[in-house]
């Protein structure tokens, strides 16, 4: 847990033991006591030393009694009842019933409100499945070993954390459960160390209910807390970590919403993006099929504006070389009471971008396959080749695309790729404007 790893990197600076009193011949003389390779030391304190060392020691217990006390907080995990496990009880949307199931099928909706998935398939096991930490990441194991988490089945991990997850207000209640949404809603990031680097030093005595479990994706990651609020962290290589840093920052020149990334100590970061809203991921309308004429005929069935702006989204990624845009890191934002869809979520995930999705940045962007299989959509649909039209993006230059790279920690071919960008960007605006 990052709060009790921070207690312990300033508990080991500070002193330990105490400081006792002698007085001799009417004066007194202080002495700081403490124990060095289980003896006891008695070392002589001058008089401007003693009220310093009074205050760190004091020091020491108030944070000894804060990590004791962050240690004992929190929920202890539970196991799944049987009604959970029988998918026997109601889906809920903080303390509102959205859906309700018997024996996983489903008995009631409302469909303003219940998750798109439901809407879709009326299936609870594979709504639940979704939102398991997958189960082929080194430290998902890890975690689960330590968690005594044997299930093999998705859908009964994720029920571990009742299905609950940060991005989202959606839970799964068992029949006769009293539970409120405040009883299951995450506090502490336990575990966050363990999931995303395999660090076991800080972990609980007991387990602990935890939202790593409910944390997809195939990369080692992993929720903080910091200051109120929950930031994902990420692993990658540095050539993902540029592409990242860079692609967010490219997508805010050119005026798309996206998510702000930091680099903090060899990760990538960036702070929970649906705070405010529910993220659904695509695959809630339209399945695994990721291909752009079945992303977009599904989200425009829903709205012409959100169409739009997954024109803008593909278009973008075309620009940074994103291969890696899926159905899973791609998503909708509805409103958290009425469930209202909002519009797209902020572009997120591009660590496979730029040198990360390709080692050949002097080919010439017309004749690359991504330029072919977009064009190609766009002869075949023709609602989008329309709604194309409507689709802008801000100037881009040379000198703004510097400062980006001037910004990053992590140095690379700066003019190669500045070239690679803006000969793909011009290629969209060519396609867009002529």
């Amino acid at each position: 847990m990052n709060q009790i790893k921070i207690l312990i990197e300033e508990l080991n600076t500070l002193p330990q033991g105490s400081i006792s009193e002698k007085k001799i011949k009417g004066k007194t003389y202080f002495y700081h006591q403490f124990k060095q390779n289980g003896k006891l030391v008695s070392k002589y304190l001058k008089q401007p030393e003693v009220e310093e060392l009074r205050r760190l020691i004091a020091r020491r217990k108030e944070i000894e009694e804060e990590i004791k006390k962050i240690k004992f907080s929190g929920r202890n995990l539970k196991k799944p009842t049987k009604r959970s496990r029988e998918l026997t009880g109601d889906l809920m949307m903080e303390d509102e019933v959205v859906a309700s199931f018997e024996n996983g099928v489903l008995n009631y909706i409302d469909e303003q409100k219940c998750p798109l998935l439901i809407n879709r398939t009326g299936n609870i096991y594979s709504f639940l499945a979704t939102r398991a930490i997958d189960r082929d990441r080194t430290h998902s194991r890890l975690l689960k070993k330590y968690l005594n988490v044997i299930e093999e089945d998705d859908a009964m991990v994720s029920i571990y954390s009742y299905g609950a997850t940060i991005t989202d207000n959606y839970w799964f209640k068992a029949k006769g459960s009293k539970l409120k949404y405040k009883d299951i809603a995450f506090e502490f990031d336990y575990y966050s160390d363990l999931v995303l680097k395999g660090d076991v030093a800080y972990i609980p005595k007991y387990p602990k209910y935890s939202p790593q479990l409910t944390l997809t994706g195939s990369y080692e990651k992993c929720w903080k807390l910091i200051d109120g609020s929950w930031y994902l962290y990420k692993q990658g290589n540095d050539n993902e970590i540029f592409s990242e840093l860079v692609c967010s920052k490219i997508a805010d020149l050119l005026g798309i919403p996206t998510a702000e990334y930091e680099y903090d100590d060899g990760f990538i970061r960036t702070r929970n993006i649906a705070e405010e809203y529910n993220l659904e991921p695509v695959s809630s309308i339209a399945g695994e099929d990721d291909s752009f004429g079945n992303v977009f005929n599904a989200i425009h069935e829903i709205s012409d504006k959100i169409a739009v702006e997954y024109l803008r989204l593909i278009l973008f990624d075309f620009i940074v070389y994103n291969v890696d845009r899926h159905n899973e890191n791609c998503g909708l934002f509805r409103d958290k009471q009425s469930g209202k869809i909002i519009g797209l979520a902020p572009n997120y995930d591009n660590n496979i971008a730029l040198l990360s999705g390709t080692s050949n940045l002097k080919f010439n962007a017309k004749h690359d396959g991504l330029a072919s299989y977009l064009k190609k959509f766009l002869h075949d649909c023709p609602e989008a080749a329309v709604l194309l039209k409507e689709v802008k993006f801000n100037e881009l230059r040379a000198e703004d695309i510097q400062k980006v790279f001037d910004s990053i920690v992590i140095k690379r071919d700066e003019e190669l790729i500045k070239t690679y960008i803006l000969d793909r960007y011009n290629y969209i605006c060519n396609l867009l404007y002529n």
